[in-house]
């Protein structure tokens, strides 16, 4: 009977195998070389149950003779094989992207805990078919839209699985753990024993109610993630909105006059440039991009024809066009969905020596996103062609921010920015 009901347990774990492979291929991707299939079959949840019996059985065969307490420690070989499922589940999670491992290792253990649940033995031969062979073959069908289709389909959006979320079938195997130690309790006397049905009954609803507990966990999670891929969706979706209106805004500005047009777009690449060499993650250097797109703005409130001016500018013109990093910064602190957007316009004219207007701030007290900003502006100004001069080449633009490092700019910052049109440099020689 033994041999029987051992047999319905393999058959019974073993139904999860291709499960498993499949939700492997479809969600993650790896590349199913027949090697490769093997390896998943070898470190499966289904053949955590095989391995720590196989290692248990050696050791029983080398030194049961010796140490009869190895039996009491047989008794705990949930335990062991749990610890062995830990060690899988993470050398699964390495065969995927570093970014997914988290939602890996999820789905590992929930299919290792699946298999858990029908790892009892019943002692007649009808209760092992039922519990051990058929109901894990029902849940199999089940896992189907409940498990396997919502993991693959928000498997492209595993990143956003954040790896506390682990802790939920964490928990759930260590209930399960739980059960078994009732399980042990149940055989430690005869008037225990005699109550086995009971405690058969008991531990096999247990692990049924954490199964549907389970499937409700991921059914939640899957939604969840979904929801937030929706929410950044269309939050990407605002500020591309956003993005294009500011460069509808900077573009009417600059028709104004031919000589500044791109300006604003070419000073916010740069800007964008520098921050990610400076260390900015990807979102802080869009940001700053948006930051720079809109460092001019204030000159909308600039009269065209101090604008357009081909010859010198009287006093009151000249403190009329210093004026737009104030205007700008007026305009821009009305955006309260963006509360730093009017950092550039306000500051990118400050000085790292003090220098600088409109508020002669130096040194550490210009905001970082400033001084990019201002080394981005005064390089572009500079090869661009003027009315009143023609371009700089890069050779001399380069002279130039050089030569303020320290003095106009941020040092920290000039240097990337030598960095960067040292890269034009050797494009512009290879072509």
């Amino acid at each position: 009977m033994i041999k029987i009901n051992a047999v319905f347990f393999l058959i019974g774990q073993f139904i999860f195998l291709p499960l498993f492979l499949y939700t492997t291929r479809k969600a993650f991707k790896p590349k199913m070389t027949f090697l490769g299939y093997i390896g998943y079959i070898l470190i499966s949840p289904m053949a955590v149950y095989i391995i720590s019996i196989l290692l248990y059985s050696i050791v029983w065969a080398a030194f049961g003779h010796k140490y009869p307490v190895l039996y009491n420690l047989s008794l705990f070989s949930d335990v062991y094989a749990l610890l062995i499922s830990f060690i899988f589940a993470f050398i699964y999670a390495q065969t995927c992207k570093a970014e997914y491992r988290s939602f890996v290792m999820f789905v590992y253990i929930c299919f290792y805990m699946i298999g858990m649940v029908f790892s009892i033995t019943y002692n007649d031969v009808i209760t092992s078919f039922i519990c051990s062979a058929v109901a894990p073959a029902v849940t199999g069908i089940l896992m189907f839209p409940f498990f396997i289709r919502p993991v693959i389909s928000i498997s492209n959006a595993a990143d956003r699985f954040r790896w506390q979320m682990l802790i939920l079938p964490i928990t759930a195997e260590a209930l399960l753990v739980l059960r078994f130690f009732i399980n042990i309790l149940s055989q430690s006397s005869p008037i225990m024993k005699s109550y086995d049905w009971f405690f058969q009954i008991y531990t096999t609803l247990f692990g049924y109610i954490i199964l549907v507990c389970l499937f409700g966990c991921i059914w939640v999670t899957t939604k969840d993630i979904q929801q937030i891929e929706i929410i950044e969706d269309e939050n990407e979706k605002n500020n591309r909105l956003t993005l294009d209106m500011l460069t509808a805004l900077v573009g009417t500005i600059e028709a104004k006059d031919q000589y500044t047009n791109g300006h604003s777009n070419r000073v916010a690449n740069y800007s964008k440039q520098l921050a990610e060499k400076l260390g900015y993650s990807e979102s802080g250097a869009e940001n700053i991009y948006r930051i720079a797109l809109l460092h001019d703005i204030g000159k909308i409130a600039i009269p065209d024809y101090i604008l357009k001016k081909d010859g010198m500018l009287t006093k009151r013109e000249y403190e009329t066009i210093r004026s737009h990093p104030l205007k700008g910064a007026e305009i821009l602190k009305e955006i309260q969905e963006f509360p730093d957007l009017y950092l550039g316009a306000l500051y990118h004219h400050e000085r790292w020596d003090g220098k600088g207007y409109p508020y002669g701030i130096k040194g550490d007290e210009i905001p970082e996103v400033a001084s990019i900003i201002s080394v981005a502006d005064a390089y572009d100004a500079m090869t661009s062609e003027r009315s009143y001069r023609a371009a700089f080449t890069t050779k001399k633009a380069r002279r130039e921010i050089e030569k303020g490092s320290g003095t106009q700019f941020s040092p920290d910052v000039s240097k990337v920015m030598l960095d960067i049109i040292d890269e034009f440099s050797y494009l512009e020689d290879s072509k």
